[in-house]
């Protein structure tokens, strides 16, 4: 009997460690992917602000009901789809998550209900089950959101037939053990978003691959493959997050995935601010960036919009302008990706001449820690590129008024 038990333990213990060393098999792979994804997301991402920056300021400078109108039009909206695509290469590669603060996961899946129950088939039953306790984590309210959506909406592509869509949220605590066998979960209080369907369900083959970018087994009614990046942008946004994502599955009886985000303490903010108009002004402002067409277009607008506007295109000569300048230039709009000085380290040379400076980030993508930092450091915004030149208008004034 002794005997026996010892075989069972060591037969335990090499079925934990094959476990492990699949998860950081999985955890490495995901993370080399992400790399690439993040770099393309970035130089992609400077080429469309160029192309939208360009369109817009053609728009802005045509009359209502010149015919030119709706083709620029269409440029803008074709640029706006191919940024939502690099949007969803950044999830996953948890370049996103910019506006962070305390998020009611109940109200998340309240507003996604609500979007879901007008879209999927109808032969689909949505049955939500909220914990009537506080499920409070820090997080960006439109990506959580987003990551919710495309759950429910793969969950409602794998019922054709139709059926039922399960959608909990809850508390759980993770013990030591727990974690030991999972390596992208520490121990502690978390939020457990479950969402469940009973469609086609999933291959071990697929679920292996099923959040890997550009993987996909769905077609469009054309016969044509969808992108792909629905699940990789899930997977993104909840690591970017600092939980970690379970899929369960058998073909012909559904699937479950649990999402597990850190709970915090942390109360809720209302934010009942109002967005401005886009207006201009007359004070002055440096723009640096290392992409010449960016440069050329922020100067063109901004100084069709009454502003006075200087250009550096490294990092060593904003500074420099900004040592010359600092008692007109009102506000710095800084790239974060440029060579030889990067913006962070551009942003801390210029607080060492003005701790009080006035500074826009802007980037193809940021890492939540290295924005995380700067924001804790008086940065006061980020500028996602590629951005609508009249968001940009609208920030650029909130951040000159604010005292």
């Amino acid at each position: 009997e002794k005997t026996i038990a010892l075989v069972g333990i060591i037969r335990g213990d090499i079925t934990k460690q094959r476990l492990l060393e699949e998860q950081l098999r999985q955890a490495q792979n995901m993370q080399t992917i992400g790399t690439l994804a993040r770099g393309n997301a970035h130089d992609f991402n400077n080429i469309l602000a160029g192309i939208m920056g360009y369109a817009s300021l053609i728009e802005s400078q045509l009359e209502p009901d010149d015919p030119m109108k709706s083709d620029i039009h269409t440029i803008i909206q074709s640029s706006k789809r191919a940024a939502d695509l690099t949007a969803q290469l950044l999830a996953f590669a948890q370049g996103g998550r910019y506006e962070v603060h305390p998020v009611n996961l109940k109200d998340t899946v309240k507003e996604v209900t609500k979007l879901l129950k007008p879209t999927i088939d109808k032969s689909i039953t949505i049955k939500t089950f909220l914990t009537e306790k506080s499920v409070i984590l820090e997080g960006d309210p439109a990506q959580l959101q987003q990551m919710l959506l495309n759950l429910c909406l793969n969950a409602a592509d794998a019922m054709p037939e139709g059926g039922k869509l399960l959608i909990k949220t809850g508390n759980i605590t993770l013990n030591e053990e727990y974690s030991e066998s999972h390596l992208n979960l520490k121990p502690g209080n978390y939020v457990l978003l479950t969402v469940s369907d009973t469609g086609i369900g999933m291959s071990d083959e697929t679920k292996a691959h099923i959040f890997e970018p550009f993987f996909t087994t769905k077609k469009s009614e054309s016969g044509v493959k969808h992108s792909g990046l629905g699940m990789a942008m899930i997977y993104g946004i909840i690591h970017s997050h600092g939980g970690a994502i379970e899929v369960n599955s058998e073909q012909g009886k559904g699937t479950t995935f649990k999402v597990y985000l850190p709970a915090t303490e942390h109360r809720l903010i209302r934010n009942n601010r109002t967005e401005k108009a886009p207006i201009g002004g007359t004070e002055t402002i440096l723009v640096t960036d290392d992409e010449k067409n960016i440069r050329s277009v922020l100067k063109r607008f901004l100084t069709k919009f009454g502003y006075t506007v200087l250009l550096a295109e490294d990092g060593y000569k904003a500074v420099e302008l900004y040592r010359r300048n600092k008692n007109r230039i009102d506000l710095i709009i800084l790239d974060m990706i440029m060579p030889e000085l990067s913006g962070k380290k551009t942003y801390k040379l210029i607080r060492k001449i003005n701790p009080e400076v006035k500074v826009l980030l802007s980037s193809g993508y940021s890492r939540n820690g290295q924005l995380q930092e700067l924001l804790e450091e008086g940065l006061k915004g980020f500028l996602q590129k590629p951005y609508n030149l009249n968001e940009l208008l609208v920030k650029v004034r909130n951040v000159l008024d604010e005292h």
